[in-house]
C-alpha cells in the first residue's frame, strides 16, 4: 500500500481521551479484553 501524500487540513494524529466522558458518570459497559474478542469474532464472522 502506498498512502497518498497529506492533503492540507489533514490530522497527522489523533488522541483521544475519556476523562470528560468519565467525569459525567459515563462507564464503559464492556471490558478491553472482551470488546477485542467481541471485535475478533466480528471479523471472523463477517
Amino acid at each position: 500500500v502506498n498512502p497518498a501524500p497529506p492533503r492540507p487540513g489533514d490530522l497527522e494524529r489523533s488522541v483521544l481521551s475519556p476523562a470528560k466522558l468519565l467525569a459525567h458518570g459515563w462507564r464503559p459497559e464492556v471490558g478491553f479484553a472482551e470488546g477485542i474478542r467481541l471485535t475478533v469474532d466480528h471479523f471472523r464472522a463477517h
